[in-house]
């Protein structure tokens, strides 16, 4: 239903368009983004486990009752489990509410503008008369499919209202998540550990202690300054950290292990017979250096970007959880904690792989001196041809083409 394009009158046509038709169109294309959003939180409401207090305390009891040399962790597990699933209750709660109020908001002028439309084209046309405007009937009932599938998902997602005492206790539990958050994020170490964290293949994971591992994400409108500047900075780590990025990192890794043999050059320069071999093999050499190097710089230029973003998303975090605790409106306020718990969970996430890149990429201290020797002495010869004018002629050499047989 949010797929379906707008179906344009031919280019021919003789038929005017009206300007309710415009209006409808132009609302039409909006709902198409409200309703892809609102199925996609319906359907994550609905697929959520079970905060209800029955259904938690079932969890409790049946830790309760392991034998007693487990007990103490199973209770603990299940403690923790509980508050896994409030939390994510009450996260993806405000994800939904946020969609169903922006459909809420545009449902009825929609439906006034499809009846603008679509009244006056069945006026138009006598019963005697079976000629319609095939366009805009299919332009219509796709306006009545997409309001209709997203009534769907607002009565499916509502179907999963839940007691009071649950709703109290999820709110309570949403409350810890946000007070724990907090904690670990002004405490003194954090930033410290997130800067090492980024840079050390071995240090221990951050927000160890908040439960942000399934939290949803919400909008913020653009006057919370330091909620937006944090979802922001997240969303640009996110367009620099993408699969493809990471891919390339891997690959070099991959690549590179091989490209560059010095024993082999060394055992060659050993053999060689003459001055002349022996320079060209040093030639060959300086060439695989100079390229290693170019390519490993324009890696390890893509990794501290990743890293200096990643700070950047750490040290917003704390800023944005002061300026939400601040905001008087519990629903708005609900959605700036939950921006917060989202961003958090994504660097918790995503620590382990801004690591991997580092160490795939690597600071090239093992061979750092000679690429640079090799890049010294490529400069040099390159001083002497600018010298000697030799630029300035056209270059004799020849591009080899593969025989082909």
């Amino acid at each position: 239903m949010h797929n379906l394009s707008w179906i344009e009158s031919p280019a021919n046509s003789q038929r005017e368009i009206s300007p309710a038709e415009s209006a409808l169109k132009e609302t039409f294309t909006a709902a198409q983004k409200i309703a892809y959003s609102l199925v996609c939180a319906s359907n994550q409401l609905c697929r959520l486990e079970s905060p209800d207090v029955t259904d938690c305390a079932a969890l409790i009891r049946v830790a309760f009752h392991k034998p007693e040399k487990e007990k103490a962790n199973a209770v603990k597990a299940a403690q923790l489990e509980v508050l896994h699933r409030q939390v994510n209750y009450i996260s993806t709660r405000a994800y939904y509410a946020q969609h169903a109020e922006e459909w809420q908001t545009i449902r009825p002028i929609l439906v006034a503008q499809l009846e603008a439309v679509a009244i006056p084209q069945a006026e138009q046309n006598p019963r005697h008369d079976t000629r319609v405007d095939t366009d805009l009937c299919l332009n219509c009932q796709a306006v009545v499919d997409l309001i209709e599938g997203c009534d769907i998902a607002v009565n499916e997602a509502n179907r999963r209202h839940y007691s009071r005492p649950t709703q109290k206790h999820a709110e309570t539990a949403f409350q810890k998540a946000i007070e724990a958050l907090t904690s670990e994020v002004t405490d003194r170490s954090f930033l410290m550990n997130v800067r090492l964290g980024v840079h050390s293949r071995h240090s221990s994971e951050i927000l160890r202690d908040a439960p942000v591992d399934k939290v949803s994400s919400t909008d913020l409108p653009a006057e919370y300054v330091k909620c937006a500047a944090l979802n922001a900075a997240r969303e640009a780590f996110e367009r620099a950290f993408t699969w493809d990025n990471t891919t390339r990192c891997r690959d070099f890794n991959e690549t590179t292990r091989g490209t560059f043999n010095d024993t082999q050059m060394s055992e060659s320069l050993l053999a060689a017979s003459d001055l002349a071999a022996m320079q060209r093999i040093e030639e060959r050499r300086d060439e695989k250096l100079r390229e290693y190097g170019r390519n490993w710089r324009a890696m390890r230029s893509l990794v501290d970007t990743f890293q200096t973003l990643y700070v950047k998303v750490a040290e917003l975090l704390a800023e944005a959880l002061a300026e939400a605790a601040a905001i008087e409106d519990v629903n708005m306020r609900c959605r700036a904690q939950n921006l917060c718990l989202f961003a958090a969970r994504r660097l918790k996430e995503n620590l382990r792989f801004v690591r991997d890149c580092d160490r795939y990429v690597g600071d090239s201290s093992h061979n750092y001196g000679d690429i640079s020797a090799a890049l010294g002495r490529s400069h040099k010869t390159l001083v002497e041809r600018l010298k000697s004018k030799e630029l300035q002629r056209p270059s004799n050499r020849y591009r080899e083409e593969p025989y082909m047989g």
